[in-house]
């Protein structure tokens, strides 16, 4: 770059211009005084740091490689810490880590869950006798799995690379007909039907820490470290609902109270609360009754109400239907449950509950029509912004960035093994007019979070790992070979 004063540079763009006759020649001109003149490296670091708010971390790493004047500009410890604090928020981490090294890794990482490109793709093959999973879940890097017909529960920790098997014969009928829940520390089984038997046992040593039969028939349960949360729709016509907390580590059942327009809960074990929203749809705009309760003995804390901001969109709460794969999205110390409006319009409404801050908003998000039409909706939220959605007709992959209100479509091919899974998939397109019973269909519902993502079919399990720090080689796993 050759070292020109501001000024001179530009007393020169008049004269020049006057001998340029096309506005090419206006361009060339141009061009050529932004080469002569460095205009960020001569802005104040304060004009610099207004500037770089706009950009993503990528647009910083592609800025270091203009000039050593920009590499010492955007890649000072004040510019660092600011896209770190962003990136860490995208990731949704906790705390902070201002070393360079690092901050390129957090910037890789979010980057590639924008992009739907992992840093590794592995394919992990099921034994014949385990083709065709019924059931299949992800949980803090360990993936279990259902055989069918032989019942059996498999664990497979990426992190060891270890697989363990989960048959337990008194357990058979619980695995088989109902369904499982996992934690850090526990997994659950338990029955659907009324009067059902649940039985939670240790997730290392497979000893049973609670057992009985169900207080009512949930509507929803969601498994929080030791604690389970019953919720009861006990009429549906008058919105009306009964929350029950089960302590295994106890095997203690508390019923916390009957609420009206029950729409949200969070459980926050170690403050030992549970927060409850109830919201009245009807009022313009709507009414939101929050209360919080103790885990323990089901006393209320404390009670307090707010409005939702939904700006001019309107809800019918008759043609509000949550998101199954949704219902116990949890991010550390935030919630989110994701409904369907019903409108015809492809919107769909994210509740976001900050335990941190003790705010609810919400998102008005759109949809792509061909997710928003499926029966069940093939969707994982990755981070409380990211979600990825599965297109099982095209077999592509799209990504919803909802705090840069980006959409982005990828190809996501299966693996050359999983030729039985595309056998199923081509005979559920051509009766897809049928609205299909989605036990039928392929099981490539998107699992996992922000570090790895599962894509189970029936001949096995792709798994895309994200973060760099965590690309481990687990024995017994096939490179993944897309299929052509």
């Amino acid at each position: 770059m050759v070292a020109v004063s501001k000024s001179e540079a530009l007393r020169a763009i008049p004269d020049r211009l006057e001998e340029k006759e096309n506005h090419n020649d206006m361009e060339a001109c141009l061009a050529q005084f932004r080469c002569q003149y460095d205009v960020v490296g001569s802005l104040p670091l304060e004009l610099v740091l207004q500037i770089v708010k706009y950009l993503n971390p990528e647009d910083i790493v592609r800025s270091r490689r203009v000039s050593k004047q920009w590499l010492s500009i955007f890649w000072c410890d004040t510019i660092i810490k600011i896209f770190l604090r962003q990136t860490l928020a995208f990731l949704n981490i906790d705390g902070m880590d201002d070393d360079a090294a690092d901050a390129m890794t957090y910037f890789r990482w979010q980057y590639s869950l924008q992009c739907g490109r992992p840093v590794k793709k592995i394919f992990v093959p099921f034994r014949d006798d385990e083709k065709g999973p019924t059931s299949v879940w992800y949980h803090s890097r360990r993936l279990f799995y259902c055989t069918d017909p032989w019942y059996g529960i498999q664990m497979l920790d990426l992190e060891t690379g270890k697989k363990l098997d989960w048959f337990l014969e008194e357990d058979m009928d619980l695995v088989g007909e109902g369904r499982i829940l996992v934690s850090d520390i526990c997994i659950v089984l338990h029955d659907d039907r009324p009067g059902s038997y649940l039985t939670a046992r240790n997730l290392r040593t497979k000893q049973q820490s609670a057992g009985g039969n169900l207080p009512c028939v949930p509507h929803h349960i969601d498994l929080e470290k030791d604690k389970l949360v019953l919720v009861e729709l006990l009429d549906r016509k008058e919105s009306l609902w009964f929350i029950y907390v089960w302590d295994l580590n106890v095997n203690r059942i508390q019923r916390i109270g009957k609420f009206t327009n029950l729409w949200l809960w969070h459980l926050d074990v170690d403050e030992n609360m549970l927060v409850v929203f109830e919201i009245n749809w009807d009022a313009h705009p709507p009414q939101v009754q929050q209360t919080k309760w103790t885990l323990t003995n089901g006393q209320e804390l404390d009670r307090k109400q707010s409005h939702l901001s939904l700006s001019e969109h309107h809800v019918d709460k008759n043609r509000l239907r949550p998101v199954d794969s949704f219902s116990n999205c949890i991010y550390g110390r935030k919630k989110i449950r994701r409904l369907l409006t019903g409108t015809g319009s492809h919107d769909a409404i994210d509740l976001i509950y900050d335990h941190a801050i003790d705010k609810l908003t919400v998102r008005w998000t759109s949809l792509p029509p061909q997710i928003y039409d499926l029966e069940v909706p093939l969707c994982a939220f990755l981070t409380p912004n990211i979600v990825y959605h599965r297109n099982p007709k095209f077999l592509s992959l799209e990504i919803c960035d909802a705090e840069n209100e980006t959409r982005s479509q990828h190809p996501c091919p299966l693996d050359i093994r999983e030729v039985d899974t595309l056998k199923r998939f081509q005979a559920w397109r051509l009766r897809e007019g049928h609205s299909p019973i989605f036990r039928s269909r392929p099981y490539l519902e998107p699992l996992g979070d922000r570090e790895v993502v599962c894509l189970p079919g029936h001949e096995g399990v792709q798994i895309w790992f994200f973060n760099p720090r965590f690309v481990p080689d687990v024995p017994n796993t096939k490179p993944f070979i897309p299929m052509l």
